[in-house]
C-alpha cells in the first residue's frame, strides 16, 4: 500500500471525506453514495459563504466544483476517493463507500480542523433532519448550477461571494432572523441551519416562496 502522499490539498480533502463518512455514520447511515459526496461537500462549502459572509471560505483553497449531469463535480474530490479507496481507507460497495476502521483512523489524527469539523458536523445534521433526497433536490434546483446548465456555461462554480444561490438564501435570511429575534446570534452552526431550512421549507410547503 502507498503511504499518504505529501499533498496538501489531497490530505485535506481525504480528511473531509474519512470525517463526512465517519459523521454519516454516526447518524446511522452505513455508506455514503459517491455522488452524495460531491453533492454534501458542495452544499458545504455553499453554506459556508452563506452563514459566514465576512469570513474566508475554508473549502475554497481546496476544492473546485464544475458543471456535471449528475450534479457539481470535483476533480480533487475524485482523486481523493481513488486514493482512499485503493489505500482501503474506504471500503467501496457498488457505488457507495463506508470506512475501514482498522485504516480511518490514520486519516482521522491527521485531520487537525475543529472548525470544518463542527461545520461538517452541522451538515450531516441537516442531511440526517431532512433526508438526503432532500438535500439532493436542494443541490440539483441550485440557482447557480441551473443558470450554468440553462446557458451551457462551461465555467467553475462559484462557491464564495456574490452568486445567484448565495443571493438566494440570503433573499430569506433577513426575514427567518426577524422572526427568531435575538436568537439568531446566540445559536450554534447546527441550530441555525436547521432552523433556517425549517423556516424555508415551511414557506415552500404553504406555497409562500418558490425555490
Amino acid at each position: 500500500m502507498q503511504d499518504m502522499p505529501n499533498n496538501e490539498t489531497l490530505n485535506v480533502v481525504n480528511s473531509d471525506i474519512v470525517v463526512l463518512t465517519k459523521l454519516a455514520s454516526g447518524v446511522g447511515w452505513d455508506s455514503i453514495r459517491e455522488l452524495s459526496v460531491y453533492r454534501m461537500l458542495y452544499l458545504a462549502s455553499i453554506l459556508y459563504s452563506f452563514k459566514y459572509p465576512h469570513h474566508d471560505n475554508m473549502f475554497s483553497r481546496y476544492y473546485h466544483f464544475d458543471i456535471d449531469s449528475a450534479g457539481p463535480y470535483s476533480d480533487e474530490i475524485k482523486k481523493s476517493l481513488v486514493f482512499l479507496e485503493s489505500n482501503e481507507y474506504l471500503i467501496r460497495n457498488d457505488n457507495s463507500f463506508k470506512l475501514n476502521p482498522e485504516r480511518a483512523d490514520a486519516v482521522l489524527k491527521a485531520a487537525i480542523f475543529s472548525e470544518k469539523e463542527n461545520w461538517l458536523k452541522a451538515i450531516i445534521y441537516i442531511l440526517g433532519l431532512y433526508g438526503e433526497g432532500k438535500i439532493y433536490e436542494f443541490v440539483i434546483r441550485d440557482p447557480q448550477y441551473q443558470d450554468h446548465i440553462e446557458r451551457n456555461v462551461p465555467k467553475e462554480l462559484d462557491i464564495e461571494g456574490d452568486n445567484k444561490t448565495i443571493r438566494i438564501l440570503n433573499k430569506f435570511k433577513q426575514a427567518f432572523e426577524k422572526n427568531i429575534g435575538d436568537k439568531a446570534t446566540g445559536i450554534n452552526d447546527t441550530e441555525y441551519l436547521t432552523l433556517y431550512f425549517e423556516y424555508v421549507f415551511s414557506k415552500v410547503v404553504k406555497g409562500e416562496i418558490d425555490l
